[in-house]
């Protein structure tokens, strides 16, 4: 039989020695006794004889236990838009209680109530799923369990050897925390390419467990460890939300419960920064076309010029069209982008055929004698007689059908551009979120 005899009030603990120290010296990482007992046995969790890591805690009044979940996207690592692939990092936070356990000695502070051998206690099990139900790869970064002090101690038992202060398990809390670089794929949707949102979801759901035994809630901000996530609700995203090519708007939590799983989904949309291709891509691109159309001011007996000039704009125009299209995934639908530029190449095309077109009027009066003519300097409706004043390119005859097939072509081809470039625009308002 063992008896402690002691000369110390309630509010201190005894030595090995015999020395009194105040119990919050107890186990607080710093030795305050002589002999240094007070560091000794300061296992934060007590395991009782025939507890089962593979048995999950007793319910409580018929109904199964809460384990609530805290996904913290702390960045993401890597986004692949070709491979459809996204690497981030995360840090998962999972609350639970225990009413099998017993804790001793807790602080306050929840960083010095660090649980070792945790191995020993029943943990959740999780499993994560992309938004296709493919696993996802967890690359583990680091793991702890700690305890949330959320009561009074036990009242002392004077048949209880030791001083220590006990904590019941059904009245703390238990925190796993888990660091892990998860790869998912994420079917990316690039119909509306490079002016697109994103939708990129996790499902974190519980294994090896029923939930008529324990069920994954998402947890409110009241348990929450830090205060700056007290707007979150389940989850938050302390990353870079402005990355390469997208920029993170809105991530947030919903249940996915079945009748054989429970599980919390995060969702995390992305919205393309489609600065760069403004920039880049659509005013170049929209350049070379106009200088194309102005080959149509060009003079019309010079069609030597005015074909160069037009074919070497297109051939700039299928080339970045090849380029871009290297650099962004290949799909079986068209993308916006993909649009823009069929619709220049086109466009580009139209003005050759034009200019073909008004050269074989132009050379008609040759095969035809009772055509027309009349004589311009330039495509500006003026016409003169004066030959010799531009030279010869300029005073040559050219059949009228000619002359009006080209100032038709001035007139439509913007009005087609612009109708193009206004729906293009209200397609991006109106139909992209």
């Amino acid at each position: 039989m063992e008896v402690l005899i002691t000369a110390c009030n309630g509010d201190q603990y005894t030595c090995n020695d015999g020395t009194c120290i105040m119990k919050g010296q107890r186990c607080n990482l710093e030795a305050n006794c002589p002999d240094l007992s007070d560091e000794l046995g300061c296992q934060i969790v007590q395991v009782p004889a025939g507890y089962s890591v593979d048995m999950p805690p007793p319910k409580e009044q018929d109904q199964p236990i809460p384990v609530r979940l805290f996904v913290e996207i702390i960045s993401v690592r890597e986004m692949n838009i070709i491979g459809f692939k996204m690497v981030l990092d995360i840090i998962i936070r999972l609350y639970w209680r225990d009413g099998r356990l017993i804790m001793k000695n807790l602080r306050a502070d929840m960083q010095s109530n660090k649980v070792h051998g945790h191995e020993k206690i029943w943990m959740p099990q999780l499993q994560v799923e992309d938004g296709a139900r493919s696993l996802a790869d967890m690359l583990p970064r680091a793991e702890v369990m700690m305890v949330q002090r959320q009561s009074r101690s036990i009242p002392d038992d004077p048949t209880r050897l030791n001083e220590d202060d006990l904590y019941l398990g059904s009245e703390n809390t238990l925190l796993l925390q888990q660091v892990y670089s998860v790869a998912f794929t994420c079917q990316f949707n690039l119909q509306f390419y490079p002016f697109d949102s994103q939708v990129c979801s996790l499902t974190f759901t519980l294994v090896d467990v029923s939930p008529s035994f324990v069920i994954l809630l998402k947890l409110s901000f009241d348990f929450l460890l830090h205060a700056s996530y007290q707007d979150a609700d389940g989850m938050a995203f302390t990353g870079q939300k402005m990355l390469l090519e997208y920029e993170v708007t809105t991530f947030n939590m919903t249940p996915d419960i079945t009748a054989y799983t429970s599980g919390q989904r995060v969702w995390l949309e992305l919205r393309n920064l489609s600065g760069y291709y403004i920039s880049n891509t659509y005013t170049p691109t929209l350049l070379l076309v106009i200088i194309c159309y102005l080959t149509l001011f060009f003079d019309i007996a010079d069609f030597t010029d005015r074909v160069m000039v037009s074919l070497t704009s297109l051939l700039v125009i299928a080339a970045l069209f090849s380029q871009t299209s290297a650099a962004i995934p290949k799909t079986a639908y068209l993308k916006l982008i993909d649009l823009w530029f069929v619709f220049l190449m086109v466009m580009e095309f139209m003005i050759v055929v034009v200019l073909v077109i008004v050269e074989n009027l132009r050379l008609m009066k040759h095969r035809v004698g009772t055509a027309k003519k009349v004589t311009i300097i330039s495509i500006s409706n003026k016409f003169t007689s004066d030959k010799g004043q531009h030279g010869d390119s300029r005073g040559k005859e050219v059949n009228k059908s000619a002359f009006n097939t080209n100032r038709l072509a001035i007139i439509v081809l913007p009005v087609l551009m612009t109708s193009f470039i206004i729906g293009y625009a209200v397609c991006i308002l109106t139909f992209i979120p």
